[in-house]
């Protein structure tokens, strides 16, 4: 046992430490532009309760370089308790290509969904730009997306979410990382490994509806696209902007309900894992950017399990130890968090937790997932 504990730990550091640096050393993929670039542009907005955000977003659309080329913003209001519809039906008056679309909650998957069927987007007239309700857009983002979207082959691409505040803390470093890996993984295989929901784009046709209860709808789309032999891409230019807060509560409880939309997306799309079907270049990213990730909380928790079965055998016991130790720090500082006292270790601590929630997502998705209705985020 003690062989595959180091190999699976081995894969575990290179995904976070060698493997983003050696997408340095791949060559560029080059593309080319196609002849008929003549689509129309659409928006596509889910919103519920965000009568905080919802004007500051719609106004930095309309702000935006390509303002003109914006034949309609669709909004999805998700059963809205607060007056983001009031605002929107006001904000319609001075934009009239703005359609509002009223439901009972349902969640982001279906109201997009919902908004793709009724209005017949997924053909090849439409080039589709799906956004949260709660971002700013750099002035440049969509005419960047759409510049990307024009090349050959390409079916989606992906802006780079950046953070609104000026607040340096774990979260929006991460966010930053993530941005650097995603663009070099775009220039080197063509496959960035999932955009962020906040803000990318798509060719019409290659949209395909989401499964009701699946919760991740932005790398649904990005496997879904993948599938259909496209490449995925994503710019460093086009940026849109969000509030990053390092709350260690608030984002363990999206990245454990993430996680299982996570394990979702990996046995749905397990076909991708033929190299026949991808590439060599898609397998590397796919394997050491999110599966190892993924799986790592999951393997190292079953390791320490069986540790513990295992006393007899000096590793075994160190394992066990360590774990326990681990386990003992992240409870200490849970403690300080309740305590409101600053915390020892933060860094790890939050890794730590971090980790924990894809655990705990990961049996989620085991009990089984229903909905993919979720109270929303404090992230504004």
């Amino acid at each position: 046992m003690i062989i595959f504990f180091f190999f699976f730990l081995f894969l575990f550091v290179y995904s976070y430490v060698v493997f983003p640096a050696s997408l340095h050393y791949f060559n560029s993929k080059k593309f080319k532009k196609e002849e008929n670039q003549n689509r129309s542009l659409i928006i596509l907005i889910s919103a519920f309760n965000e009568e905080l955000n919802i004007a500051n977003t719609i106004n930095a659309i309309f702000s935006s370089s390509t303002s003109q080329a914006v034949i309609k913003v669709i909004i999805g209001d998700d059963g809205s308790s607060d007056n983001t519809r009031k605002i929107i039906h006001n904000l319609a008056k001075q934009f009239p290509n703005i359609e509002l679309e009223e439901f009972s909650r349902m969640g982001k998957p279906n109201i997009l969904n919902k908004l793709v069927e009724k209005y017949r987007l997924n053909s090849k007239d439409n080039h589709l730009v799906f956004m949260d309700a709660n971002i700013s857009l750099d002035k440049n983002c969509l005419e960047n997306l759409i510049e990307m979207l024009c090349y050959n082959q390409v079916g989606m691409v992906g802006a780079s979410v950046m953070p609104m505040n000026d607040e340096d803390n774990v979260e929006s470093q991460y966010i930053l990382r993530e941005n650097r890996i995603k663009v070099q993984e775009s220039r080197s295989t063509g496959y960035a490994i999932g955009v962020f929901g906040a803000c990318f784009a798509m060719k019409g046709e290659y949209f395909a509806a989401i499964p009701s209860h699946f919760i991740t709808d932005d790398l649904y789309l990005t496997m879904s696209t993948i599938a259909q032999r496209k490449y995925v891409l994503y710019s460093d230019e086009a940026k849109a902007y969000e509030a990053m807060h390092a709350d260690v509560e608030n984002e363990f409880k999206r990245k454990k309900r993430y996680a299982a939309g996570n394990f979702q997306i990996l046995f749905h799309f397990m076909s991708l894992l033929n190299p026949f079907k991808t590439s060599l270049g898609f397998l590397y990213s796919y394997f050491f950017h999110k599966i190892i990730r993924w799986l790592s909380p999951v393997v190292l928790f079953i390791f320490w399990g069986i540790s513990f079965f295992n006393l007899f055998e000096q590793y075994s016991r160190i394992l066990m130890l360590v774990g326990m130790g681990l386990c003992l720090f992240l409870y200490f500082n849970y403690l300080l968090t309740k305590w409101k006292v600053k915390l020892i270790g933060y860094r790890l601590y939050y890794f730590l937790s971090m980790n924990l929630a894809i655990l705990l997502g990961f049996l989620n998705y085991l009990k089984g997932i229903k909905s993919n209705v979720w109270e929303r985020s404090d992230r504004i």
